[in-house]
């Protein structure tokens, strides 16, 4: 019998070669969670018998027969019997080749044994060497024939290549984007009670993604998911619960399904029940477990839970403040790619806070810019800024213009703001006060204030002569709207109008004022 220890290990292996070839597949098509889980059990071994489960469950049991007792005579074992042209033997003998179980690792013989069992339409060699046509490693590149595979597999009723095949659908990745046909392939594997197959199809239903939406369906299916053991959907169900998705809000109910994905390891959950924990969300309020739960997430190299315990350290919340623990947490979290923790190291090098670490301009933009380069429009308006300004780096005008593009792209208002003020004064552009004009409007949406200063430069353009007419009375009422949240802004100019209109325009400014100020988010009122 083999030690608790082997059994971990060997499940871990299973997971892990199934996993291997799901992995070929891009992230994108991956589920949607930044941590795997590290199941204290197989998955697997949670599923009732389904379609396929007896060839799953022969799977298993070979698993732990090649790591029991002597692996290299359990090869041998394996290899007489898949030479006799046996396709259970000869995909075992993949395996074992694959991870080094009782023989060298080779992946061109792990390969050729694969393909043997493969070509008598055994399913999970089908769909491992699906995987390996997708990879590219060992066999030429080939999508087509890795799809083909994947489907050969899926129709022998398969449930890994029946979810992967419908991600493959749903994301338009090596197939074209078909979301019916991902549902099909979903609702196939769910019907096998494939964990993940419910999951993805739940899903589905709650998004309205290839499915007419159906929130009470999808909680259905997501909840039958989490009691098959399936990580996700347990993490799922806890969101579910907090942001009362098609139920009614159940902060208890959200925390007990974040504190069963999280004893499965799952740092994101762990992370989540931390701040329960915390912030007292649907348990007693329990700061030291908080900080536990919140430093275990932080243990397994996740990295928003580096960030915030990083938080923690800066704030002193819940531990005693300490800027240089927090400076290496948040350096950890960066180099692994979080941007706010990213952004968090641009701002100790540039001194904005408290830092431990002496001012540095250009490692400071160092870090901006690999905030910038993954799309976070603040990152990228900061980028702009350090090249209008020549901080960290010479003045780069047209550099900076393009960056600011970049994060007006994606919405962020103070971007058009800086580039209507490039055109207005000709910085990296052709002076343009059309252009200035336009962009100054753009900015005229959710931010309050953004959107006062907007529509204001607006005005003074069209004082120098943009096209589009702002006349005094609508421009006093955005300064009269201003001053109601921050007494005193803006006087002078409001004083400089008022001297132009009369007293029944001026009223009228301030009803207009009212009817401005109440377009925008209850916040004001």
């Amino acid at each position: 019998m083999a030690s608790s220890a082997k059994i971990q290990k060997i499940v871990t292996t299973i997971a892990g070669f199934i996993l291997s070839a799901i992995m070929v597949v891009p992230a994108a098509i991956l589920p949607a969670q930044a941590t795997k889980p590290q199941p204290a059990t197989s998955q697997a071994a949670t599923v009732p018998a389904a379609k396929n489960k007896s060839l799953e469950e022969k799977f298993g049991d070979n698993v732990i027969k090649a790591y029991t007792g002597d692996p290299k005579s359990n090869f041998r074992e394996f290899l007489a019997k898949a030479q006799t042209g046996d396709a259970e033997a000869q995909f075992m003998v993949s395996f074992c080749y694959t991870e080094g179980v009782g023989v060298a690792k080779d992946k061109a013989e792990a390969t050729k044994w694969c393909q043997k069992a493969a070509e008598q339409d055994y399913a999970m060699a089908q769909f491992i060497l699906g995987a390996a046509f997708l990879n590219g490693d060992v066999l030429a590149k080939d999508e087509t024939e890795g799809i083909k595979y994947f489907r050969k597999a899926a129709d022998q009723g398969l449930t890994s290549a029946q979810r992967v095949l419908g991600m493959c659908y749903q994301e338009g990745k090596y197939v074209p984007k078909d979301k019916s046909e991902a549902v099909k392939w979903f609702r196939k594997a769910a019907e096998n009670n494939s964990p993940d197959g419910l999951y993805r199809l739940g899903l589905c239903y709650a998004d309205g993604n290839g499915v007419a939406q159906d929130k009470a369906e999808a909680l259905k299916l997501i909840r039958k998911s989490a009691e098959l053991g399936w990580v996700y959907a347990q993490r799922e169900l806890g969101y579910i619960y907090s942001m009362s998705e098609g139920v009614t809000k159940d902060l208890k109910e959200s925390a007990k399904w974040f504190h069963i994905a999280s004893e499965q390891g799952d740092a994101l959950s762990r992370l989540e029940l931390s701040k329960c924990y915390m912030f007292g969300l649907g348990v007693k309020r329990d700061l030291d477990l908080g900080i536990k739960l919140l430093r275990q997430a932080a243990e397994q190299d996740y990295a928003p839970a580096l960030y915030d315990l990083a938080r923690c350290y800066e704030d002193g919340h819940g531990v005693d403040k300490d800027q240089s623990e927090a400076f290496k947490l948040f350096k950890q979290a960066a180099e692994k790619g979080d941007v706010q923790a990213q952004m968090r190291m641009g701002d100790y090098y540039s001194n904005l806070y408290s830092s431990p670490v002496p001012t540095d301009k250009a490692e400071s933009l160092k870090w901006y810019i690999k905030a910038a380069e993954q799309n976070y429009p603040k990152a990228q308006h900061t980028v702009g800024m350090c090249y209008l300004k020549g901080e960290g780096t010479d003045k780069k005008p047209k550099e900076a213009i393009a960056w600011f593009r970049k994060a007006a792209e994606q919405g962020d208002l103070e971007s058009y703001l800086k580039i209507g003020s490039c055109y207005e004064d000709g910085v990296g552009v052709g002076k343009d006060i059309n252009e200035a004009q336009r962009c100054y409007l753009k900015a005229v949406d959710k931010d309050f204030m953004l959107a006062v200063m907007g529509m204001y430069k607006a005005y003074q353009c069209y004082l120098n002569g943009a096209e589009k007419k702002i006349d005094d009375a609508e421009a006093l009422a955005w300064l009269y709207a201003a001053s109601t949240i921050l007494t005193g802004i803006y006087k002078a100019d409001i004083e400089k109008l008022e001297g132009k209109l009369d007293d029944e325009k001026r009223q009228a400014a301030k009803k207009r004022a009212v009817e401005i100020k109440d377009s925008f988010t209850p916040k004001f009122r």
